[in-house]
């Protein structure tokens, strides 16, 4: 099945990434409000992993780093 025209430029990679990260920043504040501090805790960490993944990510684009070369 084709993907959609949307979802073509944006890669699939990315966009599961994006929908994981709001899920677990999502779930960590449905955690906070019910007092589950642990679940928020690593729901948290799970989301900045993402982040920081993605971010890393995007700045490799842009210009390689000079330790790897």
């Amino acid at each position: 099945m084709p993907l959609p025209p949307i979802v073509r430029p944006i890669g699939v990679g990315l966009l599961l990434d994006v929908v994981l990260r709001l899920g677990a920043v999502s779930g960590a504040g449905l955690a906070l409000l019910m007092g589950r501090f642990l679940l928020a805790g690593v729901l948290a960490a799970v989301a900045l992993g993402i982040t920081l993944r993605l971010w890393r990510a995007r700045r490799g684009a842009r210009r390689p780093s000079p330790i790897i070369r």
